[in-house]
């Protein structure tokens, strides 16, 4: 069952007691209220996943906030809790749909209405999403292709919910435009988005960015939060979930399992409220393994997969993706270049992009940054990419046989550029990131493919 967020209103303290105790241990972050005054005060501040209601409370006040709930939190479902004494006050039941289980409560009964309960608001959120003008909820997400469409009706799905996902894409293929696509359609969008994806961040060092840090000084605690903290009801992003040590897979088990999670050097227990979106561009099954990934780590975030498509795999984007680009970099730049013309497009669709987007990307701001007309051309790439106008035929026939000779080999040099920068990108890929697997797997001495690495700039990890 998926974590929420759960208000429980009643004026009995067993039930309030019996409720927290039960929805707890099952990992939900769970607040009571005693009076229908102090609901109403909760509900204009808050927007919650669940509201238990126990209808004794109707004969003070009850009826009113059951109508305050269906205009204010139409897709928020509620459970009714009732004793044979007030089931005669069904009536409130008719202001809605709800399900109702009897006092005293079983751990089984409210774990029946829970699963209920959240498949309705999931039910709920998505219905209201499908009637909706997404516009630019997908943000960056660009692509009309069959493996966007499928990509972004799979987002529209996992989205409303609180499920923690693993995005599973080559390296720069948008992994992070997934993840804010996620968060811009969820209940939680109207909260914090962070982003702890940077590279350099292993071990020790990311799990203090993460989880945060008790310092003593003098004998008194000083906590800095991390951003699991930071990030509150919002969404947290961590890309590269393979950098995280042994000790913060294990906290990263118990923050998505049971909500707590220890700082680094704690000896008090933080509450997780974020939803977790993890990434990860490494076969994560060599690294089990290999003993890098912890089994249980594992299991736990392979249950909501989202496989993002490479570059190559969704060429029919190129086009799309080139022109977002332009009007970004123009606007940067302050410059006016409206058109991309048709050779330029027809090279970049051929060109392999081993880099994926963010190759791309790099490349359309050299391009807009040399341009000085207002529009691409096939010279603005060669001039952005390094390439001198001879290493790619500018369609002018050769007059010689000489010449074609020259041209064809200098034709070869160019493809074998991109053929090689792709060979060794695909084979660290493969390899999780490990340089001597990567040479093994290809038939190579290790030093040969570090060179090959360092020819085109390119880093392991």
């Amino acid at each position: 069952m998926e974590q929420a967020h759960i208000l429980v209103i009643a004026d009995e303290l067993a039930v309030v007691q019996s409720c927290n105790r039960f929805l707890s241990r099952a990992g939900h972050e769970v607040e009571s209220v005693l009076t229908v005054q102090e609901a109403v005060g909760k509900l204009d501040e808050t927007e919650y996943d669940v509201i238990l209601f126990d209808l004794k409370l109707a004969g003070n006040g009850g009826a009113e906030l059951m109508e305050r709930l269906k205009a204010a939190h139409p897709n928020t479902p509620v459970i009714v809790l009732h004793g044979l004494a007030t089931l005669a006050a069904s009536e409130i039941l008719g202001h809605g749909t709800y399900e109702s289980i009897p006092k005293p409560i079983s751990s089984d009964t409210l774990f029946m209405a829970m699963s209920w309960a959240l498949q309705q608001r999931t039910m709920r959120l998505q219905a209201k999403l499908s009637t909706e003008d997404l516009g630019d909820e997908f943000g960056e997400l660009v692509g009309n292709g069959p493996a966007m469409i499928a990509l972004f009706r799979l987002i529209q799905k996992i989205a409303p919910t609180n499920a923690t996902v693993l995005i599973i894409g080559h390296k720069g293929a948008g992994k992070k435009r997934v993840a804010r696509a996620l968060h811009r359609i969820s209940p939680r969008r109207v909260e914090p988005y962070l982003d702890s994806s940077s590279g350099v961040n292993r071990g020790i060092e990311l799990s203090r960015i993460l989880f945060g840090e008790v310092e003593s000084h003098f004998g008194v605690d000083d906590y800095e939060p991390g951003k699991i903290r930071l990030a509150s009801r919002g969404t947290l992003y961590l890309n590269e979930i393979s950098r995280l040590d042994h000790w913060g897979q294990h906290q990263m088990i118990s923050a998505i399992k049971q909500r707590t999670y220890m700082p680094l050097n704690g000896r008090k227990e933080e509450t997780a409220t974020c939803r977790f979106i993890l990434g990860t561009s490494r076969n994560l099954k060599e690294s089990v393994e290999d003993g890098s990934l912890i089994e249980e780590f594992y299991d736990q975030v392979k249950l909501y997969p989202i496989y993002l498509p490479s570059l190559a795999e969704r060429a029919e984007d190129i086009a799309a993706l080139t022109y977002q680009f332009l009007q970004r970099f123009s606007q940067r730049f302050g410059k006016k270049i409206e058109y991309v013309e048709d050779p330029l497009i027809a090279r970049l669709i051929a060109r392999p992009w081993p880099g994926n987007i963010r190759e791309l990307e790099r490349t359309v701001e050299r391009m807009v940054a040399v341009c000085e007309g207002n529009s691409l051309t096939l010279d603005h790439y060669r001039e952005a990419m390094g390439d001198s106008l001879h290493q790619q035929w500018n369609g002018k026939p050769p007059e010689t046989a000489e010449e074609l000779k020259e041209l064809k080999k200098q034709l070869r040099q160019f493809a074998v550029i991109d053929i090689e920068r792709a060979f060794v990108t695909s084979a660290l890929h493969r390899s999780g990131g490990n340089v001597t697997r990567a040479a093994d797997r290809v038939g190579m001495k290790r030093r040969n493919f570090q060179a090959m690495m360092r020819e085109y700039g390119i880093q392991a990890g």
